[in-house]
């Protein structure tokens, strides 16, 4: 697990669009011609809704652009790939419901990462099929 609590110029790309030739391709020279380092990068291509997604972790090097710039720049090769993407700062919290079973051991987990800082969530919300969780 990549750890970017620390670095200010780390950002996720999330891109999902129509599953097609040269996404990760494209995602991944531009970022490189910005100068930009990608830390992680995965890729699912669902076959039965013929959706792509993809997302990268990459930190901005001395001679990259703004992220201002950078996006302004992406949306053209978003365009050309029906993208709904963005970028964004990996210390905001992701908004985060938790399902549960029965058995609170995975809960308890969830909770002990976030109260490390492993996890940057905003839990709005633990909803169980059982009334005695």
């Amino acid at each position: 697990m990549t750890d970017l609590r620390i670095d200010n110029d780390n950002f996720i790309f999330n891109g999902p669009c129509r599953a097609g030739t040269g996404v990760v391709a494209a995602v991944t020279s531009f970022l490189a011609e910005r100068d930009c380092y990608i830390c992680a990068l995965e890729q699912f291509d669902d076959e039965s809704t013929r959706k792509f997604f993809m997302r990268a972790v990459f930190r901005r090097q001395s001679k990259s652009p703004n992220i201002d710039v950078i996006t302004e720049e992406f949306s053209t090769i978003a365009q050309d790939f029906g993208m709904e993407w963005k970028f964004h700062k990996p210390s905001l919290a992701v908004k985060t419901i938790i399902l549960v079973s029965k058995y609170d051991h995975c809960l308890d987990d969830l909770l002990y990462r976030k109260r490390k800082g492993e996890m940057n969530m905003e839990i709005t919300a633990v909803v169980s099929n059982h009334q005695d969780l």
